[in-house]
């Protein structure tokens, strides 16, 4: 929906497909080329599953010979995704989270401390935090498994927290309204990709680079689960910890014990979460947490 919404939709519009070209589909995927190599490739991915979508559900208004698709050369991707961020692009993501501001930066850094899912940042509740005990229990009705899941917040997730702003009596967490959690997440990525761009270029630029040659790897939010995955890794916290860490757990016991098994490794699983803290509290060190407010209702 975001390759769409980005690349596909300013370009075509509403322009029926037999009118589009295959000169109008090498100019778009060329477009999106300019900001990374893979962006080019999953542009040509998109469109090419909308016209087999046509094909297979309207042939007889759009059969296969009128797809301009063989006229369209395939890009060359990026080679394959790492699946998550190298030190130096999550540096410039975290830095990149001051700039786009509330309430989407604070998410995302979030995101980047917690290893949980977007929709599980995105719809928090303030109820499911207890910032004394630095605790964050997640009721199963909003866990990927159904399961209660709790994280241990790091002293850098819990400064975020503190510095959030807070509409009275909403227990959003993220809610520019009162009365839902804020969306327009592909928005939000775009604007992400902006400004770690941006800054890229002026880093370079000040390195007496040549700016604009810097293009970003390709980066989806999912990655940041992957990349506090591997970051413990590295730490040399035991899998099993991380599956917890991660929610990947599934409980099979009812009553007292399986309440019990939502704060499993408790010890271990609160020390890695703190030195996790304490590698992206260093990636940056010296900003302040604080959260830019942007149009919050009051």
């Amino acid at each position: 929906e975001r390759i769409i919404a980005r690349d596909l939709t300013p370009t075509f519009g509403e322009t029926p497909l037999p009118s589009i070209s295959a000169d109008d589909i090498n100019d778009c995927v060329a477009k999106a080329g300019k900001r990374a190599s893979s962006a080019s490739l999953k542009a040509y991915a998109a469109l090419r599953s909308i016209y087999a979508y046509a094909h297979a559900n309207h042939r007889r208004l759009f059969p296969a010979s009128a797809s301009p698709f063989g006229d369209v050369t395939r890009p060359q991707g990026g080679g394959k995704r790492s699946d998550f961020l190298a030190i130096a692009d999550l540096r410039l993501t975290i830095l990149s989270c001051y700039d786009i501001g509330w309430p989407f930066g604070a998410m995302y850094r979030l995101l980047i401390l917690t290893g949980l899912r977007l929709r599980e940042v995105a719809e928090g509740r303030w109820s499911e935090i207890d910032l004394e005990g630095a605790n964050w229990t997640i009721p199963g009705e909003r866990m990927k498994n159904g399961e209660p899941h709790w994280i241990a917040l790091s002293p850098p997730a819990i400064a975020i927290i503190k510095a959030m702003p807070r509409i009275d009596k909403c227990d959003l967490m993220f809610s520019t309204n009162g009365k839902t959690p804020v969306s327009g997440f592909s928005r939000a990525k775009t604007r992400l990709d902006a400004a770690m761009l941006k800054i890229a270029k002026n880093e370079c630029k000040d390195a007496g680079g040549e700016p604009d040659d810097v293009k970003l790897p390709a980066f989806v939010v999912h990655d940041t689960r992957r990349t506090l995955a591997r970051g413990c890794q590295i730490d040399g916290v035991a899998p099993e910890i991380i599956e917890r860490m991660l929610g990947h757990v599934t409980h099979t016991k009812s009553g007292l014990k399986g309440v019990y098994q939502v704060f499993e490794f408790e010890g271990e699983r609160r020390a890695a979460f703190k030195k996790w803290g304490q590698r992206i509290g260093a990636l940056t060190k010296g900003g302040a947490d604080v959260v830019q407010l942007r149009g919050v209702a009051a």
